[in-house]
């Protein structure tokens, strides 16, 4: 993920390939905007492809890499943009650590990686994750709901701060799990805020007038997402 104006990288994969192998490309954004892609390059003998550009707007952005000598081919590859959001914007809507923990309230537990001692129902230097470190979560579940949803409309502020509280409840069960059915939850909260964002975004829209699925302001990539685990998990 990137931001506008921030240094963003695409890479596709090529199979077949050989010393032949030649790659271009072209970034499309929304909006019809676009951006000059570095010419692209590959370390491992044309197996993979990777090219940078800057882009200029948030939203869903397409890089078309067009693949030359043996694996010819066109691979399109999406990138998403996110509306960056300033220490300020943040301040207005995001949740703090005590909301986080209070979906996950058995990862604050004071002590090593396996936790034990007291449930502190928030996050510190004792806990794993760290306070520092879910703060970083936080910061990036807030920008993955304002790629999708842009500017939001203050009537929805409440929801999206519960929206964020839950997304980052789920990272944080997925990027630090102590016990073996820590990513089995995750991917229950990580499906539950993909549907509720989708909500989220339509009601937005509906207030707001800026509709993120209209062709005039977004691009489509053709894209195939894997089906989430839907194993109930009791907590």
């Amino acid at each position: 993920m990137a931001i506008p104006g921030g240094v963003a990288t695409a890479q596709v994969t090529v199979d077949p390939h050989d010393g032949t192998t030649t790659a271009a490309a072209t970034a499309a954004g929304p909006d019809d905007a676009t951006a000059v892609c570095s010419t692209p390059v590959s370390a491992d003998g044309g197996a993979t492809w990777t090219t940078t550009f800057v882009p200029t707007v948030a939203g869903r952005w397409i890089v078309t890499f067009d693949i030359g000598g043996l694996g010819e081919d066109l691979k399109q590859v999406e990138v998403i943009v996110a509306h960056a959001a300033t220490a300020v914007d943040i301040a207005n809507w995001a949740p703090d650590l005590f909301r986080v923990a209070a979906y996950i309230p058995a990862r604050t537990l004071v002590g090593v990686a396996d936790g034990y001692g007291n449930v502190l129902r928030t996050f510190d230097s004792t806990t794993h994750p760290t306070s520092a470190e879910v703060l970083l979560i936080v910061e990036d579940a807030c920008n993955w709901a304002l790629a999708a949803i842009g500017d939001p409309d203050d009537l929805l502020l409440g929801a999206l701060t519960g929206l964020v509280a839950r997304r980052s409840a789920g990272w944080v069960q997925y990027s630090y799990p102590d016990r073996e059915d820590d990513k089995q939850h995750a991917e229950k909260l990580l499906a539950e805020t993909d549907a509720e964002l989708a909500s989220l975004v339509a009601r937005n829209a509906a207030l707001t007038g800026d509709d993120p699925s209209d062709p005039a302001d977004d691009v489509q990539p053709d894209v195939w997402y894997p089906t989430v685990c839907d194993t109930t998990y009791y907590c």
